[in-house]
């Protein structure tokens, strides 16, 4: 899933089952956390933010640990990874399987008469698991973090975290994007991720998967979840706005930011209020840091200043960081790895 899922449909769906209350201390509703906590699983990872300082913007590279004020490190957790580190493998056990693939029902899907205990099925068993925990803590960063790996569980389905043949849906010499490692589902791109977009798994012999099935299943059953604690608005009266919502049947799905900017705005008309979500929002409220002049400065550095001969420097943590989104995203991010690696121990 992308987005327009992770966040937006997301968002709606919390909103309306009951998760619209302000959360005590803050300024800010339940179903607001819950919908940038389920995206920011995506952009948690080596990205370059951008932090204003004295009313200018920076980029910023998050380096491995920062330091606080007293001197001690928070050390970082990522949640996704975009880079060339993806072909490691402690990337693909640690961040790939835990949030984006985690291994389901695996008996249920066979190749060529195999299985794999590391496939991720729709709705599955570890997948409740996880969710339903998070939800019973009250925690709306879990809850947030467990809704974008549950969700995963559709679009991700057959598909594992690990490179491996498993995962090789073309031949090399059928189409260029498999020379991708066979990580996920890099061999079809963002096929799976894509809810208006109809595709082939050639690894089974199966009529073409419509995503936009898939994610109106997986927004039935996120509902169903959300509902029963808060018992908001009843399913029957919102499933046909979400359904077409998702559907988008007088759009064609050849341009995707068309189709992406009509499903948002039939969004913000269902819940009636804009759609906002900036991946930087929850990083620049607890990155603190000094500008230093370097000599060494490169105008065609990817993190360069616009001619200026100014460098981020000492990246640290404000004080008051434990009470930020982004340190609770943080610590809620690293029980989910440590649920996750129990559920898949015995793997």
């Amino acid at each position: 899933m992308e987005k327009d899922f992770h966040h937006h449909i997301v968002y709606a769906l919390a909103k309306l089952a009951g998760f619209d209350k302000t959360i005590e201390g803050s300024d800010e509703a339940e179903a607001k956390v819950i919908a940038y906590a389920s995206q920011y699983v995506d952009d948690n990872c080596d990205r370059v933010y951008i932090v204003s300082y004295n009313d200018r913007e920076y980029p910023i590279l998050l380096p491995s640990r920062i330091g606080t004020k007293t001197g001690n490190y928070n050390y970082l957790i990522m949640t996704q990874d975009v880079n060339i580190t993806s072909l490691d493998s402690n990337v693909q056990k640690y961040i790939f399987m835990p949030f984006h693939f985690l291994p389901g029902d695996y008996e249920t899907v066979k190749r060529n008469g195999i299985t794999n205990p590391y496939c991720t099925t729709e709705n599955s068993a570890n997948a409740n698991r996880l969710l339903d925990e998070a939800l019973h803590s009250g925690d709306f960063y879990r809850i947030g973090i467990a809704l974008h790996t549950y969700a995963d569980t559709w679009s991700h389905q057959r598909f594992t975290a690990f490179e491996e043949k498993w995962n090789q849906v073309l031949e090399w010499y059928e189409d260029f994007k498999a020379l991708a490692p066979n990580i996920g589902h890099a061999d079809v791109w963002h096929l799976p991720d894509q809810i208006c977009k109809t595709w082939r798994d050639h690894r089974f012999d199966e009529p073409p998967v419509v995503n936009k099935e898939r994610a109106f299943d997986a927004a039935e059953k996120i509902y169903e979840k959300l509902y029963i604690q808060r018992k908001g608005t009843p399913w029957t009266d919102i499933r046909d706005d979400i359904e077409k919502i998702i559907n988008l049947d007088e759009i064609g799905d050849s341009d995707e930011k068309k189709v992406y900017d009509e499903r948002k705005r039939r969004i913000e008309g269902f819940i009636d209020e804009p759609l906002d979500y900036d991946k930087n929002k929850w990083v620049a409220d607890v990155i603190g840091f000094e500008l230093e002049k370097s000599e060494k400065y490169d105008p065609a550095d990817p993190l360069g200043l616009k001619g200026e001969k100014l460098i981020p420097r000492n990246i640290h943590l404000k004080d008051g960081f434990e009470n930020t989104h982004w340190y609770k995203f943080q610590v809620a991010a690293k029980i989910q790895l440590s649920e996750v690696l129990k559920l898949t121990a015995n793997l």
